[in-house]
């Protein structure tokens, strides 16, 4: 890889890397942001797929880096992003729940990358890092107030698809709240149930799945449409079922086979949406 090439690289590499480092206490903090851990991965791959795509010779490449790197707006701006990213770090590492900083640290991330990538490949570049932007805000925890509503909408109507499919099997239940009441055993409806997890990963997953298979918008709007549709009714399937169970075997194994029909529900909707992604990808062209 020529010398300008391989340094930009590197300082993309650091640029983001702090980035991501500031969104890992959300990654790994057990809620249902896990899937982040795959984003630099996919990230990268998307990065590099759409620079080789860009077909600008490496020779050209070379020089209109020497001109990035010496034009006084390139400093300009990045010398108060960075400034600006100091104060960002702290924060984020005395409040790590604290969205609002890690929205704005990935908006400097993505403004100066774009910038480069102007100067570089001009604006068809931008066109193509779109992609690359949406995939990383995908992978930053909902502002508090929208998962929070989110949550909420999503657990009453996991609520009453499942108490409409128990009272159609004949099981007496009662909705309070959030919970299932049914005989002596409550039945909470809480976050755990709510489908927040599978709904997240499933909008993630078609928004990845949709650039790997290069699908044009209305296919991938399709695509988002139908991860959102499967994963709420995988998750309406797992409730109506951990009723019957409960109707049948009372609260015996409940919280474990809570767990165990969490994951099979989150298989399923990835299987179903790989399956929605294969039947949407472009044919190839077939030849007289």
């Amino acid at each position: 890889m020529p010398r300008y090439t391989s340094a930009y690289s590197l300082f993309l590499v650091l640029w983001f890397g702090q980035l991501f480092i500031a969104l890992l206490p959300s990654w790994s903090g057990g809620s249902y942001y896990d899937y982040g851990f795959i984003a630099p991965f996919a990230l990268g791959f998307i990065f590099v797929t759409r620079w080789n795509e860009a077909g600008l010779p490496a020779e050209d490449v070379e020089q209109k880096l020497v001109k990035l790197g010496k034009a006084p707006l390139t400093w300009f701006i990045l010398v108060p992003a960075i400034a600006l990213l100091l104060p960002l770090r702290l924060i984020e590492t005395v409040e790590p729940n604290w969205r609002g900083p890690l929205y704005l640290h990935a908006f400097i991330c993505l403004a100066f990358t774009a910038y480069c990538q102007l100067r570089l490949f001009g604006f068809k570049a931008i066109l193509s890092f779109i992609p690359f932007a949406g995939l990383l805000v995908l992978a930053i925890p909902l502002p508090s107030l929208v998962e929070t509503s989110l949550i909420s909408d999503l657990t009453g109507r996991v609520t009453e698809v499942a108490a409409y499919s128990a009272r159609w099997a004949g099981i007496p239940v009662t909705i309070a709240g959030d919970s299932l009441l049914l005989e002596n055993i409550p039945l909470h409806v809480a976050e755990g149930c709510s489908g927040i997890r599978s709904f997240q990963s499933s909008v993630f997953v078609s928004f990845l799945l949709g650039e790997l298979l290069r699908l044009k918008l209305p296919q991938r709007l399709v695509l988002l449409g139908s991860g959102v549709i499967i994963a709420f009714a995988s998750n309406c399937i797992r409730v109506s079922y951990l009723v019957r169970y409960a109707d049948k075997h009372g609260g015996e194994n409940l919280n474990q086979l809570h767990d165990d029909t969490g994951v099979i529900s989150l298989i399923v909707t990835f299987a179903a949406l790989f399956l929605v992604g294969f039947l949407l990808r472009p044919r190839p062209a077939v030849s007289n």
